[in-house]
């Protein structure tokens, strides 16, 4: 008998190792509880918990305690979402730090991500959209919010270069219907702006340019903005001196004011018959003579003259506005009539064609303010070209049997990617200016940086293309240049209503 082994629930035992294991249960105390016991039997079970110690002490153990519940419908909530109904436990009841975070995050969502999702975008092309299709979204910034943030950093950053101030401008206009060349430095602060500006666009331009030739150009710039300088001081002194009244009209200039307007340019040299220059300084609390090139009319924005008279009921067209038949626009003598647009219809765009003429006196008079009209509305117009962007990668790649929505995308990485191109290239451009005569080759490197990511757009824009369709070189490169093309004519065409959307809200 002492060889058998017992089949037991535990696993096979023989009967003397049982028996063993029943002489030490019998010796330990009640309140010794094994840390494994056995399945307590029938018999037990139906005697109670006091007939079975373990079972005792597993019906007396504490339950966890319950966590917090949905206000909503009373479900456990096991997230920031309740999964029966979707209300979130955090609401409005609740510190303002915490809500403008939440908004900030929201809005901007600056974390992580961000990180992870710019440096992709702007080296590795194709990545983030083929990560996207792939279902890996959650780590990377979602394609609409990247392109919306990027897309309105770039266009202030543009008007941020776009200042206003002379020669710092993406955009200048020569202004001359005040009968004063605005197109040269006027101020010692616009001749050193000036000049930074000049020094910044030859560094631009020296890794293409012989060393001593750069130098060459170097000098020349400085020596004539010294020049400019010298005289922006001079004439400072001849208008503060002026303003003072230190001499009456008409009276003969001092010694010092002969000196201050000699190196101004502005006294005939020794030798010259001043009866045949006329008076070349004089001191007068009343304005100068308008010259005889002053009296010609000058030609302003659009080709309309700069000195014209204003809108008037009895003149609404100063301008000459034409329509396609080559008549001029009369509000109501000879308004604009389109047949499917209806009276409604034709009356609210005849109102915008008439604040359109009324405010090119405006553009003539203050062109930087039309130009920021312009940045403000740049984003606008730009996405309203997504989805024709994406229409025209569905037409080239329809045996693709790709969704609109997957095109749509691919849209929207590649205009993100342009805008963040236009941002650095924009602060390389800022950042030159800044350096241009205090370390010149910090401008250098700038502007080589700027030259080198307007070669990569492109480059960029046709791997990202090749990676995203997986078609051939030569395929690749063959739609990828009738895109181009076809985008560049749809890009004019936003361009004119870009600019005449400005003009009509301006």
């Amino acid at each position: 008998m002492n060889g058998r082994v017992w089949d037991l629930p535990g696993g096979w035992i023989s009967p003397s190792a049982l028996a063993r294991q029943r002489e030490s249960h019998e010796d330990r105390p009640m309140n010794d509880v094994a840390p494994n016991p056995e399945p307590a039997s029938s018999t037990s079970i139906a005697a109670g918990p006091e007939a079975n110690p373990a079972t005792a002490a597993v019906a007396t153990a504490p339950s966890p305690a319950p966590g917090p519940l949905c206000l909503n419908c009373r479900s456990p909530l096991l997230g920031e979402f309740c999964y029966e109904c979707g209300q979130p436990r955090k609401g409005w009841i609740r510190h303002i730090s915490g809500i403008v975070g939440d908004f900030l995050d929201s809005v901007l969502n600056f974390d992580s991500r961000t990180l992870r999702t710019l440096g992709p975008l702007f080296l590795r092309p194709g990545h983030l959209t083929t990560e996207y299709f792939a279902g890996r979204r959650v780590r990377y910034v979602t394609p609409l919010r990247l392109y919306f943030f990027l897309s309105v950093v770039a266009f202030m950053l543009v008007a941020w270069n776009n200042d206003g101030a002379p020669g710092n401008s993406f955009i200048q206009f020569d202004n001359e219907a005040d009968g004063v060349d605005s197109g040269k430095p006027k101020s010692i602060d616009d001749v050193d702006t000036a000049e930074r500006t000049a020094l910044a666009g030859l560094a631009a331009a020296k890794a293409f340019m012989p060393a001593a030739e750069y130098q060459k150009a170097v000098e020349e710039i400085r020596a004539e903005f010294a020049l400019e300088r010298k005289k922006a001081k001079a004439k400072a002194a001849i208008a503060a001196e002026a303003e003072a009244a230190k001499t009456k009209a008409g009276a003969e200039p001092s010694a010092g004011d002969q000196a201050l307007a000699e190196v101004a340019g502005m006294l005939p040299e020794p030798g010259e018959d001043e009866a045949d220059t006329g008076p070349i300084v004089t001191f007068s609390s009343k304005p100068p003579a308008p010259k005889a090139a002053d009296s010609e009319p000058r030609v302003g924005l659009f080709g309309a003259p700069a000195n014209t008279k204003a809108v008037t009921p009895d003149n609404p067209n100063p301008h000459d506005i034409m329509l396609m038949d080559g008549s001029p626009w009369h509000p109501t003598k000879n308004p604009v009539h389109i047949s499917w647009l209806g009276d409604m219809g034709n009356a609210w765009l005849n109102d915008k064609v008439a604040a359109g003429i009324r405010n090119v006196e405006v553009v003539n008079r203050e062109p930087q303010k039309y130009v920021k009209e312009i940045f403000a509305e740049a984003p606008t117009v730009l996405a309203l070209m997504l989805p024709f962007f994406a229409l025209l990668l569905k037409v080239f790649y329809v045996f693709k049997r790709r969704l609109y929505m997957e095109h749509l995308i691919v849209a929207l990485h590649s205009h993100s990617f342009i805008c963040l191109s236009i941002c650095v290239i924009a602060l390389m451009i800022k950042l030159g200016d800044w350096t241009a005569t205090t370390a010149p080759w910090i401008g250098n490197l700038t502007g080589l940086f700027a030259g080198i990511t307007w070669l990569w757009i492109p480059i960029y824009l046709l791997m990202s293309q090749k990676r995203i369709y997986g078609q051939g070189w030569i395929m690749t490169l063959v739609k990828f240049s009738l895109i181009s093309w076809c985008y560049l004519f749809m890009l004019i065409f936003g361009l004119v209503a870009l600019v005449l959307s400005s003009l009509v809200n301006l």
